[in-house]
């Protein structure tokens, strides 16, 4: 049956991709020990690096250079970290992360949850090239037709939506995962069971 297959071929890609990802942040230049040795423009720095490593292993175009603001990103919640433009190809940190935040190291993870955002995007566009199952497609473009409103404060509601339960299981967030129901598994369904 195709759908299976597709499903198959989804899930292979997705459990590669991430076991590169964590290689990637396995490594010592991305360590929470090395993080903490940096000021805030080594931070900078590692960030866009760590930016140009991921749009290789996911094969897409992030813009290399992020924007830091904070006011372009809501709140202090967990959700509050980073976002990404699909329009522009860009990622936004709340600045306040590196400014103010003892454990700002967070943000490598959310870094990871954006770019898996930005693949997301990718592959409604061309599920062929990203080898994403026709239901995956269907959920994601649900999610970004129907983005939720600014300032939307109910954590388990933005946590359960396809796209977002997707990035937190690719980036390894599941702390954020507790409490929460998603609509949609895809391919993280029996590896990281809904708490």
């Amino acid at each position: 049956m195709k759908t299976n297959a597709d499903r198959d071929a989804e899930r292979k890609k997705d459990i590669r991709l991430k076991g590169k990802v964590e290689q990637l942040l396995a490594e010592e230049r991305f360590s929470e020990r090395a993080w903490a040795q940096l000021d805030i423009s080594g931070k900078k720095a590692l960030l866009q690096r760590m930016v140009s490593a991921l749009n290789r292993i996911l094969d897409i175009a992030v813009h290399r250079e992020i924007l830091y603001d904070i006011g372009s990103v809501r709140g202090e919640g967990p959700l509050e970290v980073a976002s990404y433009d699909s329009k522009t190809g860009r990622i936004s940190i709340n600045a306040s992360f590196l400014y103010s935040r003892k454990n700002s190291y967070i943000l490598l993870r959310g870094l990871v949850h954006e770019m898996r955002h930005a693949y997301q995007h990718e592959a409604v566009r061309r599920p062929d090239r990203y080898r994403i199952s026709e239901e995956t497609r269907a959920w994601w473009i649900r999610d970004f037709n129907n983005p939720l409103p600014h300032g939307a404060d109910d954590y388990r509601e933005i946590a359960s939506r396809a796209i977002e339960y997707d990035a937190f299981c690719f980036s390894g967030q599941m702390e954020y995962l507790k409490g929460v129901t998603p609509g949609y598994t895809g391919s993280w369904g029996d590896l990281f069971p809904s708490p």
